[in-house]
């Protein structure tokens, strides 16, 4: 594996903060990801995973710190706001498809729309993406015809329609029936494969010892521990850890 760089940054955050009322989300949270690294952010319910995430795209503002995309400042309001955000790929929790349009129309909107693509190479990407995923013969579907993980993967497949610098999944399989978690993750795995750039919030504790190369677990809006994925998780040196782990299915 070759050593990472500055010049290999794609996202850089800073002392993040963030509060909700008297709820701290972040206190001060450091992160920094590297081209074609697979992050795996793990830790209990109201650590502050999602609200990083949120943070990471622009989508939600801090109240302190910095966000970094390639090396430029993200500023909700600056002039290339919107720029920076199209490099930065989200998949939600529940999905977030447009129910009234095909699934090759859901693909296809923001690209032709918000980065002027022209229409019949945007379709023919989108078409390329719907195979990859496994739902080819699905896109004159709507999202209401499909299963939760049919969704699901037809969500990673819009996000990457965008060609971003980066993937963000914030626990991508939460809203999913046991027999749907398998095809998500399995997806998953081909994009990480392929070289990615991914920051995955999750609690499949094992499939994150499987697809990430570094994981960050966090707790009451901080980072407590910190490192390649499978020594981290396997001989965790963090009592707090530990204990979350102990908690966890068997990897």
């Amino acid at each position: 594996m070759s050593v990472s760089t500055q010049n290999d940054v794609i996202l850089q955050a800073r002392g993040l903060a963030k509060r909700w009322g008297d709820v701290v989300a972040l206190d001060g949270v450091d992160l920094t990801v590297h081209k074609g690294e697979v992050i795996t952010v793990i830790g209990p319910s109201g650590g502050g995973k999602s609200t990083l995430l949120r943070c990471l795209n622009g989508l939600e503002v801090p109240d302190a710190g910095s966000v970094r995309v390639g090396g430029a400042p993200l500023r909700v309001g600056a002039p290339d706001i919107d720029a920076l955000r199209r490099r930065v790929g989200m998949v939600f929790q529940a999905f977030h498809l447009f129910p009234h349009i095909s699934v090759l129309d859901n693909l296809t909107l923001a690209p032709t729309v918000v980065c002027t693509e022209d229409r019949a190479t945007a379709t023919r990407h989108a078409r390329e993406l719907l195979d990859r995923v496994g739902l080819a013969d699905k896109a004159s579907a709507r999202p209401g015809e499909l299963s939760g993980g049919q969704q699901q993967r037809v969500a990673i497949a819009r996000a990457l329609a965008m060609r971003p610098d980066a993937l963000l999944f914030d626990e991508p399989t939460s809203a999913l029936d046991p027999e749907t978690v398998g095809e998500v993750l399995g997806v998953i795995r081909e994009i990480a494969a392929d070289g990615t750039t991914m920051v995955i919030v999750t609690h499949e504790i094992s499939f994150a010892a499987d697809v990430s190369s570094r994981t960050v677990f966090m707790e009451h809006g901080r980072i407590i521990a910190e490192g390649a994925t499978q020594p981290l998780l396997r001989t965790p040196t963090s009592d707090r850890l530990r204990a979350f782990l102990a908690r966890m299915p068997t990897m």
